[in-house]
């Protein structure tokens, strides 16, 4: 059997609970529908072949999301129902690709409508396979 989507339907009524598919955009996932066919939980593989888990609120706005970059980095970000990627937990990737020894990982709290963050703690390493941990905040480095 092939097919582009799956579809579990409750026995009584027929409503969709959940969907396997592959979407317009070449991203292959698996949804769980609440009793409204918002989608609650999604997880599967973005169209650049990394992994991803989201979960959404009863609006259907995205709440949490786990992934993966390209260099296979975790990430999980926390959203409210007015901004998303409100906290970043995981590995903090710099401004350029290739990362090359790139080692900062850490927690960011970003400004409502800003993907700017107003306070970062983490750790990065450093040369000697020392460790240095890191306080920002608004920008500013704090020792």
């Amino acid at each position: 059997m092939r097919a582009t989507a799956f579809e579990l339907v409750t026995p009584k009524s027929g409503t969709p609970v959940a969907r396997w598919e592959v979407d317009a955009e070449n991203e292959i996932h698996m949804q769980f529908l609440d009793n409204r066919s918002k989608v609650r939980l999604s997880f599967g593989i973005h169209c650049d072949g990394q992994a991803f888990l989201s979960m959404n609120g009863t609006d259907g706005k995205n709440r949490i999301e786990l992934a993966l970059d390209q260099f296979d980095k975790p990430s999980l970000a926390m959203s409210d129902e007015r901004w998303q990627g409100r906290l970043a937990l995981g590995f903090v990737a710099p401004d350029t690709i290739p990362y090359g020894n790139w080692d900062e990982w850490g927690i960011l709290f970003r400004q409502f409508g800003s993907g700017i963050p107003v306070v970062g703690l983490g750790t990065m390493n450093i040369s000697g396979g020392r460790t240095k941990a890191f306080l920002r905040i608004l920008g500013k480095n704090i020792r």
